[in-house]
């Protein structure tokens, strides 16, 4: 018991200090007139530990993060989505982690609304308390009245008629028990997966502001300790069976990444997890100015302070919009951070953050011989894999993905089992 009350009085203590943090305290002074660039070369930053170094190596160093597994070729955060990113040979499935009213983890982006669920059927009661059916929380209903609900049909709605499929209706929300069971080559229910091609990806979870997800954290630890996908010691987590040539990352020190935009968040995640398992700190530009060096140097300093191994700045053909510029890039290079964009998706957008062999008609509008980023979190998975074999001047990826296309994801889907 006192064990237990200690634990909780130092996440709470952490999540304190987070919310006390100001950011006004960073404020060097002396570079009034400077150019954004200039500033970068100069201002304080903080820097890696020889610790944090360590645990940033578990994870390869071009990674592809399926972002929701897809959002343009299937349901978001469904088996669908996730089978067809671990098919692919995605790195990592990213995963947006949010906890159900009676304390289980639960694979799902946003609120509830008749957008993205057929909640309006299910429980009709409910426009009693949310009117139009807008903004009910998940953990609101129970994992099994979530699992009521048909997600497959709603965010099929929002997809090209190319990837629409009848397969996809009836869709599930995913827990997160199930997502590891993807990453580990079976069907959610733990099942053999016929379809299975021996990929073995890693889980990157997103976590969200604690105060409308408590408990998440904690119970995320816990979790992944069950399905031996975290140890305190790091050298006994559960060993996962690969194939050669395959991708392996569940079978790493690197299969979990966390990540999280919120500042408690990722002061909560030091505390919880001491620091052990690869973390990411996201930036989005509502919350840093990106004409500001010493806001943007600010932001990164409290991501490695407080246990980041990775910056993720976001990004966007809108020059206000994007993150991930020259000198941003460069300033986070300097605190030793590796750093993976989101969301990188096309071509240009591919072209513009890497090292590669395109001209700017292709959107290599900086014509850098270096990365801007170290991987994509994408929502293309199978584009993204194949960029990097095609057009990328660094270090290959082998073997070569396979060319990208409709045609071959159509085939993809059907090999899945999910009809047209």
């Amino acid at each position: 018991m006192i064990k237990k009350y200690f634990k909780v009085s130092m996440l709470a203590f952490s999540l304190m200090l987070s919310s006390c943090y100001d950011k006004n305290a960073f404020s060097p002074t002396g570079y009034e007139g400077m150019s954004p660039e200039e500033v970068a070369k100069e201002i304080p930053v903080s820097e890696l530990t020889t610790d944090q170094l360590m645990v940033q190596a578990y994870v390869k160093q071009v990674p592809i993060i399926a972002h929701r597994g897809t959002r343009d070729y299937a349901p978001q955060e469904t088996e669908a989505a996730y089978r067809y990113a671990r098919y692919v040979g995605a790195d990592y499935l990213q995963v947006d982690l949010q906890i159900s009213k009676d304390g289980h983890l639960v694979v799902f982006k946003d609120d509830l609304s008749t957008s993205n669920s057929n909640v309006n059927e299910v429980f009709p009661e409910l426009d009693r308390y949310f009117p139009g059916f807008k903004d009910i929380p998940l953990n609101y209903l129970t994992l099994e009245e979530l699992k009521m609900l048909d997600v497959g049909t709603a965010l099929s709605s929002g997809l090209s008629s190319t990837y629409k499929r009848e397969g996809f209706e009836g869709l599930q929300i995913l827990s997160f028990e199930e997502v590891i069971n993807i990453s580990e080559g079976k069907m959610p229910n733990g099942d053999p997966d016929l379809a299975d091609l021996g990929n073995r990806p890693g889980v990157y979870v997103r976590v969200y502001d604690p105060s409308s997800n408590t408990g998440s954290i904690s119970k995320l630890k816990e979790e992944l300790t069950t399905y031996g996908w975290y140890n305190d010691n790091m050298d006994n987590l559960k060993d996962i069976p690969t194939v050669t040539d395959k991708v392996d990352v569940a079978n790493t020190k690197g299969r979990v990444i966390i990540a999280t935009q919120e500042r408690n968040s990722l002061a909560m995640l030091k505390t919880e997890f001491n620091g052990k398992v690869p973390t990411a700190f996201w930036l989005y530009y509502t919350r840093v100015d990106n004409t500001s060096a010493v806001e943007y140097a600010e932001y990164i300093s409290y991501g490695i302070d407080n246990g980041a191994h990775f910056i993720c700045p976001s990004t966007s053909d809108t020059e206000s919009h994007d993150l991930l510029q020259v000198w941003h890039s460069n300033l986070i290079r300097r605190t030793h951070a590796r750093i993976q964009g989101y969301v990188i998706d096309t071509k240009a957008n591919m072209a513009k953050y890497t090292h590669n062999d395109l001209t700017e008609s292709d959107g290599n509008d900086y014509q850098l011989d270096y990365d801007l980023t170290d991987g994509f979190i994408s929502d293309r998975p199978d584009y993204a894999l194949y960029f990097y074999g095609e057009y990328y001047l660094g270090e290959k990826r082998t073997p070569k993905p396979p060319s990208a296309s409709s045609s071959t994801r159509d085939v993809v889907f059907t090999n899945l089992g999910y009809e047209k």
